[in-house]
């Protein structure tokens, strides 16, 4: 008995905040991108799950609401319907998107300068590849960082939900997750 009613009490705590967290992960006027539920293709084979990006207008446990454009209606969307959701981050400025794309282009072009070169037709030894490996991509990832910033984004996480019941008998305690959108 006591054993039942200390686990009654840490499933109340644990689920006393996830459901607080719940609905407000994300504040109304958020610019989101929402992927859809894929469905299945009986002709053509599996599909692309489909996004629609736009700013939201509200969010529920079973509903989630986003205008797609400003001058459009608000589309309504079933949350089991929903695959993903994503925050928008913002663009980052000409630099920093510069910077970033140098550095990632740096570790692939150390990467794979040494095994381009396998044969040692262009590069003395693997070190040599391997800066100027990095020194080649990381001028080409900020000159294609700068050139094309790219937009953020962060995907949004919901807490599993947690729900406490009483069994049918009236003896021990029903504990159901269930994790997902």
């Amino acid at each position: 008995m006591r054993s039942a009613a200390a686990l009654l009490a840490l499933a109340l705590l644990a689920a006393a905040p996830v459901r607080a967290q719940m609905p407000g992960a994300v504040a109304p006027g958020a610019r989101i991108r929402v992927w859809l539920t894929p469905l299945p293709r009986k002709v053509e084979g599996s599909a692309v799950p489909q996004q629609l990006r736009g700013s939201l207008v509200s969010l529920t446990a079973d509903s989630i609401t986003v205008r797609i454009h400003p001058q459009s209606a608000p589309v309504t969307l079933a949350r089991r319907g929903v695959w993903r959701i994503d925050v928008s981050h913002g663009v980052p400025s000409r630099v920093e998107s510069a910077a970033r794309a140098g550095l990632g282009g740096a570790v692939v072009g150390a990467f794979y300068a040494p095994i381009i070169d396998y044969d040692r037709r262009y590069f003395r030894n693997t070190g040599e590849a391997a800066w100027k490996g990095a020194a080649y991509g990381a001028a080409y990832g900020a000159a294609l960082g700068a050139i094309f910033p790219r937009e953020r984004w962060r995907r949004v996480r919901r807490p599993a939900q947690l729900t406490v019941g009483a069994p049918p008998a009236g003896k021990g305690v029903t504990v159901g997750i269930r994790i997902g959108m």
